[in-house]
């Protein structure tokens, strides 16, 4: 009994200590600096949209590579065993033939209708429309989040005013309480201020709850996987605000018009999508190219004639005596790599 008495006296111990520890650690509380930037480089259209212009830079790189001459080589290395034919000296051989075979070769288009510059620009434009769409997906995600963790200011301070409207509500029921029990006024304005109470309690929960959502929406948009220890911090109120300059309506639709990442990034995808147009045109034209190439080849059987030299040949006898003639012997080397 006693061993069992220390071990629970220890486990409790060590609960009492990590509850102490986990209660003093401090909750992060994020701005609103940290929050857009947080969700900027967490949210999901934000990442297809950088990964959409990584492929829009590597068709531009590709377009302009295409720009380039071609150069292609080859090598190759054969053994070949057995009866056969060389191709190099027309020869049989009957041995193991080392043969190499090597050729360089390239190409260059002249011409083929602008359609690689046209590519090319069109390549441009798309980059800059990714560019400018980025920017307006960053823009959205800014204004959403600036949006919810208003709204989390607000409900947390509407939630502030309810508790503090009970806290009213409750003095004046007690007041009420006194008054009634003193006889100088009716139960009923006893039992109406009781009521409020509970109408402003009422009013309290449902603010905390907004106040939750409000927490749960922006965590949510953060992508956060809990708001359990998400809090935010109440930015400084300036008491003199910036004095903006004066803008009507036309002014503000021109600034827009100029100046809008949504704008610029649909005219430079419609002018981009008319290159490509033009290019798919310049397919119809005649092109003009140039190829070249110059290869050469090795094999083990290949001699070459280095001189000659004479020879008597047996060609027969006349009156019992030999004839010989001079022949021309060819003299031949193997030929070097």
């Amino acid at each position: 009994m006693t061993l069992f008495l220390k071990r629970a006296l220890s486990g409790l111990t060590l609960l009492c200590f990590l509850s102490l520890g986990l209660s003093g650690q401090q909750i992060k509380r994020w701005t609103l600096k940290e929050c857009i930037e947080y969700a900027i480089n967490h949210n999901y259209q934000a990442a297809q949209n950088r990964l959409q212009l990584d492929r829009n830079k590597a068709s531009l790189m590709q377009s302009k590579g295409n720009v380039l001459p071609s150069l292609n080589g080859s090598a190759n290395h054969t053994y070949n065993t057995g009866r056969r034919i060389d191709p190099y000296t027309n020869q049989f051989a009957n041995s193991v033939v080392l043969s190499q075979n090597l050729s360089l070769s390239g190409s260059l288009n002249l011409f083929s209708g602008l359609q690689n510059t046209h590519t090319i620009r069109a390549g441009q434009l798309a980059v800059k429309s990714s560019l400018a769409g980025n920017e307006q997906v960053n823009n959205d995600i800014a204004l959403n989040i600036a949006s919810s963790y208003l709204q989390v200011l607000l409900t947390e301070e509407l939630s502030l005013v309810a508790s503090a409207q009970v806290e009213l509500s409750k003095q004046q029921a007690g007041r009420a309480r006194i008054l009634y029990e003193s006889g100088k006024t009716a139960k009923g304005e006893m039992l109406q201020a009781e009521a409020q109470v509970a109408n402003d309690e009422l009013n309290l929960v449902n603010a905390r709850n907004r106040f939750l959502q409000a927490k749960l929406s922006l965590a949510q948009s953060l992508t956060l996987e809990s708001a359990d220890e998400f809090e935010i911090e109440k930015p400084a109120h300036s008491e003199n605000p910036p004095d903006l300059p004066p803008f009507n309506a036309r002014e503000i639709y021109k600034a827009a018009a100029e100046n809008f990442p949504a704008i610029k990034s649909a005219e430079w995808l419609y002018l981009s999508q008319e290159k490509l147009l033009k290019a798919a045109r310049a397919a119809l034209s005649p092109s003009l190219s140039a190829f070249g190439g110059i290869g050469t080849g090795y094999s083990q059987l290949s001699r070459t004639q280095v001189g000659t030299s004479t020879q008597q040949q047996y060609i027969g006898e006349f009156q019992g005596s030999p004839i010989y003639v001079d022949v021309q012997i060819p003299v031949y080397e193997k030929t070097s790599f």
